[in-house]
């Protein structure tokens, strides 16, 4: 089971993140997704797509801080994320189910995919 993770110091206001990537070729593009956040990026190559996605998680992040605290955790809980029982900067996801597929994801039938950690 892949962990997502989300760690957030309000004091400092400063974000980092582990998302789980789905890279796939459709038709004659690239595409990196990360579901949990619903954030995609595409491009000729895999490499622009991954650019695409940094800059999009680069924009979710500071529309995100912008936020007050409050509102924060309202926004990732709504996105399925949990304040860590242990961790109280951190907010976790896990969406892949306990036989190891993912959850509510649709790609299409021929595309090839493999999975991948991202850090941001």
């Amino acid at each position: 089971m892949h962990k997502e993770v989300i760690k957030i110091d309000f004091d400092i206001k400063t974000i980092s993140a582990v998302f789980l990537a789905i890279e796939f070729k459709e038709a004659e593009q690239f595409v990196v997704h990360l579901p949990s956040i619903e954030i995609s990026g595409y491009g000729d190559s895999i490499n622009e797509a991954k650019n695409m996605v940094d800059e999009a998680v680069s924009t979710f992040f500071e529309n995100l801080m912008a936020l007050d605290k409050n509102e924060i955790t309202k926004e990732l809980n709504r996105m399925g994320f949990k304040n860590s029982q242990y961790f109280k900067k951190r907010f976790e996801r896990s969406y892949v189910d306990s036989d190891g597929d993912l959850q509510n994801f649709d790609i299409p039938a021929d595309a090839s995919v493999s999975h991948e950690l991202l850090l941001f």
